[in-house]
């Protein structure tokens, strides 16, 4: 399945800016989002790449020690770690650096480095690296990464899937996720002891990992990922990303479009337009784009969520005319195409098996019903208890884990009263029972919620809770009303910038 791709923001800060012409000395520095920095230190560009993570661990120490990239090419006889780079640049949040004829190769190579905090204390990076093949001719080109945690004795690592590892030691968890379209070459994994991998990456012998080194019970856990490019002469840049996260928030079934920990995208598209655009979000902030891509002639945005279990999301259409369903570029499998008075009201894993499912609602009936998939093939369907609301007034808003309790629960809006109910659901899908929010409503009914998702804790807020998102219809301002696990609007924030612009 064709993952749609996006535009990683620049950052407009003044910043801290070192070059160097020719072969650079190494250098290092530091770049922080709020209490979690990442601290790159002055060997980092080497066989042994030293780096910091501090403030994204509750024992307050660094569990981070390794994190750096080798690459080999056609003609080498071994792999090469990134060198000092030709510039390196440390912002807010941001590091960058290029090489632009990396080992006299005839690669462009640039890394963006993205630290984020996830008010944990959580938190962790993610690692961009960009190859363009400058050469007169195709050039085969891989690229490898390593990471050492120390997460305090006994680490174990678990297979989650062929792009995401799970360490835990102590008391202490880390997230270990690799991203690479399937156009840009297979992805392959191997864990094990700090002495036995990085010699494999140091020991002038090419390097093939083998997928192997699970279970991992005891000591001190290190990983590699490897990547493939096949480039043409002046294509565009390869990319491959890495992702490093300690204590990542428990509820991840949702992906990400990034593929980290960030907060949910907001997705826009104007009524009777093909065309759909997102907004990567960063708590209440909008930094930057992301383009809809594959997307049926005519049909709309209905869904964003992580549908096969990869921690990557997908975006879901629906035909306002044929009613037909479509995940990316594929139709539905195994499902009827159902009459447009069913309303795809809401994702997300029902069934407790780490892929979203689709939520539909009859708007004459009130029926609520749940397709539990597999991507896009339907493998069954369930029936919510109550299996719909009291009157046609209310409608379903979304559908998150709004107390904690690691089961789905709906979010209602009465289209009346502006009221807000939240649907407190178990792991048979019945509900234990009901409350509204507290407040009760916006007060207005010119505003409308339009989305729910984890936005961070916001103004005295809880961390890994929930939270609404609401828009004015009136004037297209967006407000998140941040949750705690019992309903309780903590504080509400405009995004910035505050209004797609209405409609």
């Amino acid at each position: 399945m064709k993952k749609n791709r996006l535009q990683l923001p620049l950052c407009v800060v003044v910043c801290l800016l070192v070059s160097w012409t020719g072969r650079a000395a190494a250098a290092g520095g530091t770049s922080t989002d709020q209490a979690v920095s990442l601290e790159y230190l002055d060997t980092h560009w080497s066989g042994i790449p030293r780096a910091n993570l501090l403030g994204a661990d509750p024992t307050g120490n660094n569990k981070l020690y390794n994190s750096g990239w080798w690459y080999r090419t056609d003609g080498d006889v071994s792999e090469h770690p990134l060198p000092p780079p030709d510039i390196e640049t440390y912002l807010p949040a941001r590091i960058s650096a290029t090489w632009f004829d990396l080992g006299g190769h005839g690669f462009r190579v640039t890394e963006s480095t993205y630290v984020l905090d996830n008010e944990g204390p959580s938190g962790g990076f993610v690692t961009v690296l960009q190859v363009k093949n400058d050469n007169a001719g195709a050039r085969n080109f891989r690229l490898f990464h390593y990471l050492d945690v120390d997460l305090g004795g006994g680490d174990q690592a678990a297979l989650v899937n062929a792009h995401f590892l799970k360490f835990s030691g102590g008391a202490s968890r880390a997230a270990y996720k690799a991203y690479s379209p399937a156009s840009e070459g297979p992805v392959h994994y191997q864990v094990g002891s700090h002495p036995t991998l990085v010699s494999l990456l140091n020991d002038g012998n090419p390097t093939e990992l083998t997928d192997s080194g699970l279970p991992y019970t005891a000591g001190d856990v290190t990983a590699a990922y490897e990547f493939t490019f096949a480039q043409m002469p002046g294509g565009s840049a390869r990319e491959a990303t890495i992702s490093v996260f300690l204590n990542p928030p428990a509820d991840r079934v949702k992906g990400d479009m990034q593929g980290v920990a960030q907060s949910p995208p907001q997705i826009s598209q104007r009524a009777g337009v093909d065309f759909a655009f997102g907004l990567l979000m960063r708590r209440n902030f909008m930094v930057g784009p992301w383009t809809v891509s594959d997307a049926p002639a005519g049909a709309a945005v209905a869904g964003v969520d992580d549908f096969d279990g990869d921690y990557r999301d997908e975006v879901v259409y629906r035909h306002p005319v044929t009613g037909a369903v479509t995940l990316e570029a594929s139709p539905l499998t195994a499902a009827p195409t159902l009459p447009l008075n069913w309303k795809l009201a809401a994702t997300g894993d029902f069934n407790g098996d780490l892929k979203a499912d689709l939520l539909w609602r009859n708007t004459t009936s009130q029926k609520l019903v749940v397709w539990t998939m597999n991507g896009s093939v339907k493998t069954g369907a369930l029936t919510p208890v109550p299996s719909q609301a009291q009157n046609v007034n209310w409608e379903i808003a979304g559908a998150a884990d709004f107390n904690g309790d690691d089961y789905r629960d709906l979010l209602w809006y009465n289209q009346t009263t502006g009221k807000v109910v939240i649907w407190y659901m178990d792991a048979s899908l019945r509900r234990g029972f009901g409350a509204f929010t507290n407040p009760a409503s916006v007060g207005n009914t010119n505003w409308k919620i339009v989305g729910v998702g984890d936005y961070g804790r916001g103004p005295g807020g809880v961390y890994n809770t929930q939270d609404i998102v609401w828009q004015n219809e009136t004037s297209g301002n967006i407000v998140i009303w941040y949750l705690d696990g019992n309903g309780t609007r903590t504080s509400g924030q405009f995004t910035d910038p505050t209004s797609l612009a209405t409609g």
